[in-house]
């Protein structure tokens, strides 16, 4: 942690502000007693997660895997994926709408927009992490700060929109303030021209990714997002809605501080790499502060008084059922997921893979168990959730000293 430079500090807030907008708008929403569109926007993140994470392909983990040699050329056919997989999508809900088939009731204007919203949702992240890898840490905390105050902005009017089309307009605000990166990247980066040969000969040389990359995280973000999906079709809007904002609460801080520490991690061992330095005393190092700042919060999550959250909607019975479960996962995932991309560094994709499918056996295991009631549902969820979190640790330490012995580095010194 030590070794990150102090551009990161910054840049983990205004990362960390625009990452928790989610948490901010469903807090907002259950205060104002708003059922209907917590548990709109709560499928809504759950699918932005799933899809921002998954429309390029993982094509910009060639960003790092080369030592960010060709990082240009990975940010160009990770943008093509994302735009292509994209218009895919929009032509199935367009039949979809024919067909009159209609999903966890959003309508057909609404479910273009989402697509469109993670598309240029996903381009922005990648875009993030091609300027970080740059060294352009300052330009992404600017962008992030300005979209930080146009969503503090809409929050503000939201009292004044009519409850119907909330939805919408934040849609639309997400649209704006991702849209802010791209542009400056088409506007000021040196852009070079890539014929279709070169494009496929790159599809071709990341199939690894595909393969295994893209599964794999499309598995992991569907566990993450499942209790909401899957009970977003059986429960009832109410003890949903409780779900979400009690999920928002609890990962908050994840939100706030992981894309932008894995990211910023990520590239730390990356430059180790390439100066020939060890990596696994840095990554125990990372792990050892991670430990003990979760363990300060999941303490202070399980004493804190129920009766405070009923500011933001949240009914005690349900905070205290669902929080216990949570905390246990919340313990594990904060202090693990912000390292997990290493495994994507050391080109241990089909590891991660493996590990990822495992995790996936949570989603038929919540299925075929079919539970109707939420906390049952959550424990089924936690323990699957833990058991990966704990190998992917394991095997995060295995592959780093793993590296370091190869290299004939010193790993502790």
């Amino acid at each position: 942690m030590k070794n990150l430079n102090i551009t990161a500090i910054p840049y983990i807030f205004s990362q960390g502000m625009v990452t928790a907008s989610s948490a901010i708008i469903v807090l907002f929403l259950s205060s104002e007693g708003d059922v209907s569109n917590v548990v709109k926007f709560g499928i809504y993140f759950s699918l932005l997660a799933i899809l921002q994470s998954t429309l390029s392909l993982r094509y910009e983990l060639g960003i790092y895997t080369d030592g960010g040699i060709n990082k240009k050329f990975a940010l160009y056919t990770a943008i093509k994926n994302s735009l292509l997989v994209s218009i895919i999508i929009a032509v199935g809900l367009t039949v979809l709408n024919y067909l009159g088939v209609n999903i966890w009731n959003f309508n057909f204007i609404e479910a273009l927009l989402i697509t469109i919203t993670c598309c240029v949702g996903n381009i922005s992240m990648v875009l993030k992490q091609y300027y970080i890898a740059k060294g352009q840490v300052k330009t992404v905390t600017r962008v992030n700060l300005i979209s930080t105050i146009m969503l503090f902005l809409a929050l503000l009017n939201a009292h004044l929109i009519p409850s119907q089309k909330v939805f919408l307009i934040f849609l639309f605000v997400y649209f704006i303030m991702y849209s802010i990166l791209i542009i400056h990247w088409l506007v000021s980066d040196n852009h070079k021209k890539y014929n279709q040969k070169d494009y496929r000969s790159q599809f071709i040389k990341g199939s690894d990714f595909i393969k295994f990359s893209t599964p794999g995280l499309l598995l992991n973000v569907l566990a993450q997002n499942v209790i909401i999906l899957y009970f977003g079709v059986i429960s009832d809007a109410v003890s949903l809605a409780q779900l979400v904002v009690i999920m928002r609460i609890v990962f908050l801080p994840l939100s706030l501080v992981s894309l932008p520490l894995s990211h910023l991690i990520s590239t730390e061992v990356m430059n180790y790499m390439a100066n020939e330095k060890a990596i696994l005393i840095y990554l125990c190092q990372v792990i050892g502060v991670l430990l003990v700042l979760t363990l300060s919060y999941v303490f202070a999550l399980l004493v804190l008084d129920a009766q405070w959250l009923k500011l933001v909607g949240i009914e005690e019975q349900y905070w205290e059922s669902y929080v216990p479960i949570l905390a246990i996962l919340a313990f594990f995932r904060m202090t693990i997921s912000p390292v997990s991309n290493i495994l994507n560094v050391l080109k241990k994709e089909q590891v991660l893979f493996n590990l990822q499918l495992i995790n996936a056996l949570i989603i038929g295991a919540l299925l075929f168990l079919g539970p109707q009631d939420i906390k049952h549902g959550l424990q089924i969820y936690v323990i699957g959730s833990v058991f990966f979190q704990v190998l992917c640790l394991w095997f995060i330490l295995k592959a780093s000293y793993g590296y370091d012995r190869s290299s004939n580095k010193r790993t502790f010194q």
